[in-house]
């Protein structure tokens, strides 16, 4: 019975978002500019000066499920250079004020744009960037598995069509001690603008972890639909993480501004 209810509760949070979907598909306006909004797990493929949060809720909340927030910025350096910072993640652990909490780990690096192109009359462009990050956890917790010093090299993009975008951050996240499971991902992103304001999107997340301890590897996919909005320079979107063969589902959401 308490399975029936878990699932009932996740069934109508889908539809209650894809009927904010349907409300916000019928309210743009037709004459509105389209651009790329980014998918809330991802990365943005172009440089610019902002500072977003972003986060993760089992909706089960089960003892034992994690809630993370974790705060990132990137500085605009120049033209076709910028730096990623990385704040330490909030963790925690159900139930919330009784089970463990603890700060991650804090990292950066440097992101090169080496591509970009842009159709003169509006209908299309693209960015492709390349990023190096390191990660390191001054104070590593057997609470968290999987949680620990890391590095990422990682490829993205952001291509347009009209109305409809195409995002992706593929690369690997390797171990730089024994509480991080390294591992290949492919997160990419299908979107649609309403308009100048709302966007819709489907972000599909691929990880293949490493296990060490016999040598093979573990892949999942999470699918998350997604709904945004943007207005004088903020953006808020929010989405429903779904792992296919599994009943459980996350709240996932981006907090975003614009600094310069």
């Amino acid at each position: 019975m308490k399975n029936l209810f878990s699932r009932l509760g996740s069934f109508s949070r889908a539809l209650g978002l894809a009927a904010a979907i349907a409300f916000f598909a019928g309210a743009a306006k037709a004459q509105e500019v389209p651009t790329i909004t980014r998918a809330i797990n991802l990365d943005e493929a172009e440089v610019s000066s902002v500072y977003y949060v972003t986060g993760s809720i089992d909706n089960s909340n089960a003892a034992g499920t994690f809630t993370n927030l974790q705060g990132e910025g990137l500085i605009h350096l120049a033209r076709d250079w910028g730096l990623d910072i990385t704040f330490p993640d909030l963790l925690l652990e159900e139930p919330l004020g009784h089970g463990p909490a603890a700060l991650g780990p804090l990292g950066g690096g440097p992101r090169w744009v080496f591509g970009r192109f842009h159709d003169p009359d509006g209908g299309a462009g693209g960015v492709f960037s390349l990023e190096a990050q390191g990660f390191y956890w001054a104070t590593p917790d057997s609470r968290f598995p999987g949680v620990g010093s890391s590095y990422t090299f990682q490829a993205l993009d952001a291509v347009r069509m009209g109305r409809v975008f195409l995002q992706g951050n593929y690369g690997y996240n390797g171990a730089l001690d024994n509480n991080f499971t390294a591992n290949w991902f492919a997160f990419t992103a299908l979107g649609y603008a309403l308009g100048a304001h709302w966007a819709i999107q489907v972000e599909g997340d691929w990880t293949d972890n490493l296990l060490p301890d016999n040598g093979g590897t573990s892949s999942q996919w999470v699918l998350v639909p997604e709904v945004g909005f943007k207005t004088g320079g903020w953006l808020f979107e929010v989405g429903l993480g779904v792992t296919p063969g599994q009943t459980g589902t996350t709240t996932d959401f981006v907090i975003e501004k614009n600094l310069f």
